[in-house]
């Protein structure tokens, strides 16, 4: 019997800036585009949908080069998320200036199967602080390259809202994928500095960046890559991280004592 696989979305408005001092070791990201300044460190990922850095996944798996989606689609779905297992609406959910009341976008079960193309009412909201856990029939497996997606439904490319992403194999441990935010204001659609303006090349690994149609892609094999970051840099359960690590304490004391119950085959 194959076990179930689980996928934590929490969703935020805001995120504290990631200060890079030149003593910190950069994270490398296994597939995402990156700017790297010597001395400095990563000051740049991906760009939005045109630019010649976007690693946005389309839900047909094709790419988007050149103003259209190459053929044949580099990547292929086997299947989408089949279960809503928890779902924990946060703040901030009213359906103010939307056709709909607030009920209408606290349904669940429009998070399940394929992601919508076009229609930015077909979503379930998170609201500041929410969350929600998915499960699929089948586990999703640490194969070469990104191995599942998570998709939004922004209306363009700077007004988005975005989410921790955190895996689990048993549903009880779940993992946060490492993430980044380089800017100085607050990011995400309703943050008062940030107006709505975000730029895509500031962040990695918050879910999603691009807008409604396109994913954010995320690579299993990435986890143990921060494990052994992690390890590398001192820290343990019972100790923290040197200086020269660009984690936070809390993030690899978190990190560790969930890595453990993680199967990169079967999450």
């Amino acid at each position: 019997m194959l076990k179930k696989t689980f996928l934590k979305i929490s969703l935020i408005l805001l995120c504290a800036p990631l200060a890079i001092a030149q003593e910190k070791e950069p994270f490398i990201p296994a597939n995402e585009y990156y700017n790297l300044m010597e001395g400095v460190g990563i000051v740049g990922f991906a760009g939005v949908l045109g630019s010649d850095t976007n690693a946005a996944i389309h839900v047909s798996g094709k790419i988007w080069r050149g103003n259209t989606l190459v053929s044949p689609a580099k990547y292929v779905f086997a299947e989408w998320a089949s279960k809503c297992v928890s779902y924990e609406p946060g703040d901030g959910i009213t359906g103010s200036g939307t056709d709909y009341g607030a009920s209408e976008w606290m349904k669940p079960e429009k998070a399940l199967g394929k992601p919508t193309t076009g229609d930015t009412s077909d979503v379930v909201v998170l609201g500041e602080g929410g969350k929600i856990t998915l499960s699929f029939d089948r586990p999703i497996r640490d194969g070469d390259g990104y191995d599942f997606a998570i998709f939004e439904n922004s209306l363009n490319d700077t007004f988005i809202e975005l989410a921790f992403v955190e895996v689990s194999s048993d549903g009880v441990h779940f993992v946060r994928f490492p993430n980044f935010y380089l800017g100085s204001s607050p990011v995400g659609s309703d943050s008062d500095s940030g107006g709505g303006v975000n730029d895509a090349t500031l962040i990695y690994n918050l879910g999603s960046k691009y807008r409604i149609g396109f994913g954010n892609g995320y690579d299993l094999a990435e986890l143990k890559q921060a494990h052994e970051y992690i390890l590398k840099h001192g820290a343990s359960l019972s100790s923290a991280p040197d200086a020269s690590c660009i984690f936070t304490e809390q993030y690899c004391a978190d990190f560790l004592e969930n890595y453990a119950y993680l199967d990169l085959q079967s999450v």
